[in-house]
Formats: structure tokens, C-alpha cells, sequence
């Protein structure tokens, strides 16, 4: 049997980090992904959103997985029984991740100005041999 997800999308909710009863880190927080396709020859899309659950998330990973984050998620989908407030028995189903990655970041990525490549006569000048 596999059980395997994984995802690509946009952090639709700001994380919430959390304590077990044994003082380990737990991460929830969902992600939107979004499919495209064409119907009737008129664009439509269509997004999901999935509830993410990460223990043990590396510093690095709770200060840089903000809402509008794109991230890379692996694990497992999983599911959990709990009883409504109406006393209707219902079913949560969410990814348990063994992987979470961020895909970008909110570093300036402008492309520096690098000078144009210099005249090669002005390097053999340079040259001591």
C-alpha cells in the first residue's frame, strides 16, 4: 500500500505553532493549490485547500512559512474522527508532512547590474607574460 502526497502551493492560512504534551514543535497551517483547465472553451479553475500538520519544523521553517509562502509538501493523508457540537460523528482529513520546503522567499531577487564584459586588448595589458 501507498499512502504518499505532495503538493505545491500557497500558504492560505498563517502558521499556528504549537506544543505536544511532550514539548514537541507542531505546525498547522493550509495550502492552496489551484487547477486549471478549459470548459466549454472558457478558462475555469478550481482550488483546494489542504490542512497541513509538520512536527519538529526547523527554526527556519517557522520563521519563513508566512501566509502567500509557496511551499513544497511531502507526507502522508490522513484522517481523524471527532464528534460536532450537533453530536454529529464527522471525519477531518489533512496531510501529515514529512516534508516541507519553501520555494521562495521574500529576499530581494533583483538581478544585479554587472558591468559589460571588458575589451579582451585591455586584458592583455594585464597579463605579465
Amino acid at each position: 500500500m501507498i499512502n504518499q502526497v505532495i503538493l505545491i502551493g500557497h500558504v492560505g492560512r498563517a502558521p499556528e505553532l504549537r506544543k505536544t504534551q511532550d514539548g514537541k514543535g507542531v505546525l498547522n497551517f493550509s495550502v492552496a493549490t489551484t487547477e486549471t483547465y478549459t470548459k466549454n472553451g472558457e478558462k475555469q479553475s478550481v482550488t483546494d485547500w489542504t490542512d497541513i500538520t509538520f512536527f519538529n519544523p526547523a527554526q527556519f521553517q517557522i520563521e519563513n512559512i508566512t501566509k502567500g509562502t509557496l511551499v513544497y509538501v511531502q507526507g502522508k493523508l490522513r484522517s481523524r474522527q471527532y464528534e460536532k457540537k450537533t453530536g454529529e460523528k464527522s471525519t477531518r482529513y489533512y496531510v501529515q508532512a514529512s516534508v516541507v520546503l519553501v520555494m521562495n522567499n521574500k529576499v530581494d531577487t533583483t538581478v544585479p547590474n554587472i558591468p559589460a564584459t571588458p575589451n579582451m586588448s585591455d586584458l592583455d595589458s594585464e597579463i605579465p607574460f
